[in-house]
This record gives C-alpha cells, structure tokens and sequence, in this order.
C-alpha cells in the first residue's frame, strides 16, 4: 500500500479521497498540518512517504522538486462566489475540488528593478 503526505491545514474532501483512490488504489495518509519554512522540512515528514500532496508557494515547490524524486502532487480547486459578503464588504468564496495535478518542473525567471 501507498503512503501518501498530506501537507495542508484542511482535511482532504471526500472528492479529493475519492480521485486519489482513482489514480494510486489503496493508499495511506499521514497528514501534517505543520507551517514549513523549506523544502528540507517537507522531505523529513515524508522520508516514510511515497508520494507528496502538497499546498505550498511557488517557490517551495521548485525547491522540493530538486529535492526528491517522489511524485509532488497539488489539488486544483475551482473559486465558486457564493454570493455572499462578509463583514469587510469582500466576497466570500467556495472552494470546489477539480482534480489532482503531478508538478513537473517549476521554472522561476526573476529579474533585478
């Protein structure tokens, strides 16, 4: 069986569970709900892992993907406007899960101003 890390502060939807289940069968979860500064961090929550789910910034995800050759995954969520407002007078939104992507290569460009 599959471990997969789970690197989020939110549990994973039944429509998230259920698209895994999809793609890799049977799998096993370790969460880690954890704020991490770098991609080494990310790394040792998932040496016992063989695949990584994460929601991260950019740039944490071009650092983990020179750091391993595990299979990085992120969840892409479609922003429903629920035709609310909240007490600051912005939108509320809802999160939908769409699907699951494998991030391949990051490719950051940067330049001095």
């Amino acid at each position: 069986m599959k471990k997969l890390l789970w690197l989020s502060r939110h549990e994973m939807t039944e429509p998230q569970l259920s698209d895994l289940k999809r793609i890799f069968g049977k799998f096993e979860i370790h969460q880690v709900e954890d704020t991490v500064k770098s991609a080494q961090e990310i790394i040792d929550h998932g040496k016992n892992c063989d695949i990584l789910a994460v929601v991260l910034p950019i740039q944490l995800q071009e650092q983990l993907l020179r750091l391993t050759d595990k299979p990085v995954i992120s969840a892409k969520n479609n922003r429903i406007d629920s035709g609310k407002i909240n007490e600051k007078g912005e939108k509320i939104f809802n999160f939908e899960f769409d699907h699951w992507f494998r991030i391949k290569e990051v490719k950051i460009i940067t330049e001095k101003l």
